[in-house]
């Protein structure tokens, strides 16, 4: 489309005339489409909602490529070493690829803990504040598709995944609805046996032999949080140090300030890639925060803590 610039008016007009062509093309006077995918510029959003019914804004999307090329843009950005790049990256992509919005959570936290061990990384908070407030345009746990598996999105402290011939899954959707496929089982095909995002097997209520076989050669190694060194966890009063004050790794909510009781463990931001960054985590004294142990971490469950006074 060429016009003098991309903005809300502009595209209302494009949206308008596309609109009137498809109904004298086709003698529809209900033209409705699926979803519209476009770039995440507001005035694209703005102009859907003018011409269109709010429920086609509701179904449309953004395009990956636009949140890769900010991603990687924004990487540029980063002077702390490529070691930074990579993570920044890794973090940022798997946030777009989370499955359930769980996973999204406990990625965005990852996300956060990497900005914060950085003072020169803490602009990149802006990035995730704005794409945050847009998740449900651009990332899988939370934009729509009506051609998609049934989802259970509960929060469950154990789902157990069956990878077999027939897969099953111990979640209440699966149990409740047998003949459809729940995401935990999308999930651990996706991330586990590195099956393909357009793969027809992501559909299949069940495997041939052969299929099932294949699936079991393809199953990738799998990082537990138990690989790690010797960690101390000690009870201690937080120093006063230069920086932002930083919040419970557990909770989230609660902020550490100089003179409070908490625990804290040193150890490691750990991706996939095998990429890793020393950090300090440090949690409330609180059993519930020392249970919230973050997935992209190598931190052992907590058992006991030192004391240091």
């Amino acid at each position: 489309m060429e016009c003098p610039s991309e903005n809300k008016q502009f595209l209302s007009v494009f949206f308008s005339n596309l609109k009137e062509a498809v109904k004298e093309k086709f003698e529809d006077e209900e033209f409705d489409p699926t979803g519209i995918i476009c770039d995440e510029a507001s005035c694209n959003w703005q102009a859907m909602q003018e011409i269109f019914r709010r429920d086609l804004v509701e179904r449309s999307k953004s395009c990956d490529f636009h949140y890769n090329q900010s991603i990687n843009r924004t990487k540029g950005k980063i002077t702390t070493g490529d070691d930074d790049k990579e993570i920044f990256k890794t973090l940022a992509t798997d946030l777009m690829e989370a499955i359930t919005s769980p996973q999204y959570e406990k990625t965005k936290d990852a996300l956060q803990m990497f900005i914060g061990t950085n003072e020169n990384l803490t602009f990149l908070n802006n990035w995730l504040t704005w794409w945050n407030k847009r998740r449900a345009h651009w990332c899988y746990a939370f934009r729509p598709d009506h051609f998609a598996p049934g989802a259970n999105l509960a929060e469950e402290e154990r789902i157990e995944v069956g990878l077999q011939q027939v897969p099953n899954c111990s979640c209440p959707f699966k149990t409740k609805n047998p003949s459809k496929i729940c995401m935990h089982i999308v999930f651990a095909l996706l991330r586990y046996f590195d099956v393909d995002e357009n793969s027809m097997l992501l559909h299949q209520l069940a495997y041939t032999k052969s299929e099932f076989n294949k699936l079991k050669n393809s199953l990738v190694e799998i990082r537990t949080n138990n690989e790690s060194l010797e960690q101390s966890w000690i009870l201690s009063r937080k120093e006063k140090l230069p920086g932002k004050i930083p919040n419970c790794s557990g909770c989230k909510a609660k902020s550490i300030m100089p003179g409070d009781l908490h625990i804290y463990v040193k150890g490691k931001i750990v991706l996939k890639n095998n990429i890793q960054k020393d950090v300090t985590f440090r949690f409330c004294p609180d059993s519930k925060c020392l249970k919230n142990i973050l997935t992209w971490s190598n931190l052992k469950p907590f058992t006991c803590a030192f004391v240091d006074f």
